[in-house]
């Protein structure tokens, strides 16, 4: 089964522990899509991020990870040539301020649309988008210390289940709208598809 996109960005999470990782909301986003993209299934998913935890002194990126797992499935006696990863050319990012995402993190004022093309679109194709991530609340993991975990009620669990559920269904909207958008590139369309693929969703003929 394919890896379930709320386990992945949990998981991503998780990679924010080894020393230098990005730890920005949009960088723990594409960390989760990118596993989503490399990881066949929710096992191997958690065997990637686990040795990357357990072994690296730094991080070493997404290309880290994807020769973790060039190295799991392909036996350690394979000329040298063919250990080499071949990542292609890196896409195009016409946006330096939100990466072609149509959005950014803005700090203290919150998650905003850029003013760039691929914000004009996503502002006219989800205009609630903006309000929804900043209700969320999310608290960064660095913030979390012992003396402030509580026990988990059943109410915790409830709202952290409704909080995934809304989460899957922006990530469905954001897939479809990329898969939609003639301008959008190759690369960002497969990664809808594994979204769309991870949320049980079929994509529209």
């Amino acid at each position: 089964m394919a890896l379930d996109p709320n386990e992945a960005f949990e998981l991503a999470i998780q990679l924010t522990t080894i020393p230098d990782c990005p730890r920005t909301e949009m960088a723990v986003d594409a960390l989760g899509m990118d596993l989503i993209k490399l990881c066949r299934n929710s096992e191997e998913a958690q065997w990637v991020v686990q040795e990357a935890r357990w072994n690296w002194e730094k991080w070493k990126g997404t290309a880290g990870l994807r020769a973790l797992l060039q190295e799991k499935h392909e036996p350690a006696c394979l000329p040298l040539e063919r250990q080499v990863i071949d990542l292609g050319p890196k896409p195009v990012v016409t946006c330096a301020v939100c990466h072609d995402f149509g959005w950014f993190y803005g700090g203290a004022s919150g998650h905003q649309f850029c003013v760039c093309a691929a914000g004009r679109q996503a502002q006219a194709e989800m205009p609630d988008m903006i309000d929804k991530l900043n209700a969320k609340h999310f608290r960064s993991i660095q913030k979390i210390t012992r003396a402030e975990r509580k026990p988990v009620t059943e109410e915790d669990l409830e709202r952290a289940f409704q909080a995934r559920q809304d989460r899957s269904e922006e990530m469905i909207a954001a897939a479809r709208a990329t898969l939609a958008d003639p301008q959008a590139s190759k690369d960002r369309k497969e990664i809808a598809r594994e979204i769309l693929r991870g949320c049980g969703v079929e994509e529209a003929s």
